[in-house]
């Protein structure tokens, strides 16, 4: 059989990805128009023919998809839009969205063009701006990681990285040197009285056997609360244990808890880990026990969350749930 693939060959054209950054709305650079999507008819270079000779299927995977159909301009571009959408957490592009958003305001606030690259005097006066408004310097460096992102992504000059730039950068932290971490690491003394404070804190039956499974599990298997619990109702953290994610299995006659870890913050790419967690001594804090008598109550209609921790109606424990319910301990 003889497969024909048909190669189109376009003009250089800037790209500007709808990735969050800009609302889907394409941004002028210099006098660039920016836009995969406005490669017209007149952008379509010389056609070539290239061909793929094989006995049945074709053999490559690329060919194959090639064979089938010829996408649209508008389908690449969408396509390129994912692509750059998952090179990133959802966390981080939420913290470049907040970033953006605030370059926006100090240019309108000081009357500075929209013009990119974005000149070093008026980087170092933002800088300035915002140790002014008593930013910490990892969260300003984050900002102005943001910038220098925009101007890689529209394929400008990168001013961030200017000589300026970084000594400022450098004179803030030194400045306002980051502060100590005060947060108390939980001990397995204080896994126990915070366990047992939760019959006096917890509204219901329900919660006074979903909580201590929380606690216990997070404490033993070291997971992120993000790990247990979703960011909230209307946006489900990807990274949170699923009801299938736990099993038991028996080793030399012990219960073993086997905790699959799909994807974290730090494995962003779903290689994926599997921690096996064995029983505690101590029944009030066992990690297997807890979780045991947790899925014997968990809600197991069909409207149900599949996330593991869930409440009596079905839905999904939140971040802000689990933390009070810490604090109140």
């Amino acid at each position: 059989m003889e497969v024909w693939l048909l190669c189109v060959s376009t003009s250089y054209v800037s790209p500007s990805f709808n990735t969050g950054l800009s609302n889907g709305s394409n941004q002028q650079l210099h006098g660039g128009k920016s836009s995969i999507s406005g490669a017209s008819s007149q952008n379509i270079g010389q056609r070539r023919t290239f061909t793929c000779r094989s006995s049945g299927n074709c053999a490559h995977s690329r060919c194959k998809l090639i064979c089938d159909y010829d996408p649209p301009l508008k389908s690449l571009k969408d396509e390129a839009d994912l692509l750059l959408k998952w090179s990133m957490a959802s966390n981080s592009w939420k913290t470049y969205k907040t970033a953006e958003e605030c370059f926006k305001k100090f240019r309108i606030i000081y009357n500075y063009f929209d013009i990119w690259p974005v000149p070093i005097d008026e980087i170092a006066l933002y800088i300035a701006y915002l140790s002014y408004e008593g930013l910490s310097a990892s969260t300003v460096s984050t900002y102005i990681s943001e910038l220098a992102y925009t101007h890689k992504i529209h394929n400008v000059t990168d001013n961030t990285k200017s000589f300026i730039i970084c000594e400022m950068m450098e004179g803030l932290r030194r400045k306002n040197p980051q502060k100590i971490d005060v947060r108390t690491l939980i001990s397995l003394n204080l896994l126990k009285r915070l366990i047992h404070s939760l019959r006096s804190v917890c509204y219901s039956h329900y919660e006074t056997i979903l909580t201590p499974s929380t606690f216990s599990l997070a404490y033993f298997a070291m997971l992120r609360i993000s790990e247990i619990a979703i960011n909230s109702l209307s946006d489900e953290c990807r990274h949170a244990l699923n009801y299938k994610d736990v099993t038991f299995s028996k080793s030399n006659s012990q219960i073993e808890l086997h905790v699959k870890i799909y994807s974290s913050k730090t494995d962003q790419k779903h290689n994926s880990v599997t921690l096996i967690i064995q029983r505690h001594a101590d029944s009030n804090i066992c990690p297997i026990q807890l979780l045991q008598s947790y899925l014997q109550v968990r809600f197991s209609g069909v409207n149900g969350s599949n996330k593991l921790y869930t409440h009596l109606n079905g839905l999904a424990l939140t971040k802000y749930q689990f933390y009070s319910l810490l604090q109140k301990c």
